[in-house]
């Protein structure tokens, strides 16, 4: 799956199209919906989709530089999976997270 690059200034105008994401946003932008159930817990603020306090991330590149960031990064080099995992996922949200990180640590 190819993804274009992006930072955080572009998430707005991905998540209107986001496979993921585009129903959430739409039902968090809309003031009236008819079942919001689904999307309790997701919020927009400064035009920016959150799950709780997790930020939601878009299918782009985002997802795999902050599994690289993660996994890789700081002092003690690779972490596991599941700290790879716990790591991400105290900040950042999208559905396949933990199945995104486990195709990663496998290949790296």
């Amino acid at each position: 799956m190819q993804f274009e690059v992006v930072g955080f200034n572009e998430l707005k105008a991905l998540y209107l199209e986001d496979l993921d994401f585009a129903e959430a946003w739409k039902d968090c932008k809309e003031l009236v919906t008819l079942d919001r159930t689904k999307w309790l817990d997701f919020i927009i603020r400064d035009d920016i989709l959150f799950k709780g306090s997790q930020l939601c991330i878009p299918r782009s590149s985002l997802r795999d530089n902050l599994i690289k960031d993660k996994h890789s990064g700081g002092i003690a080099g690779h972490s596991s999976q599941d700290k790879t995992i716990a790591i991400i996922s105290e900040h950042y949200y999208w559905p396949e997270l933990s199945w995104d990180v486990k195709k990663f640590v496998q290949s790296c």
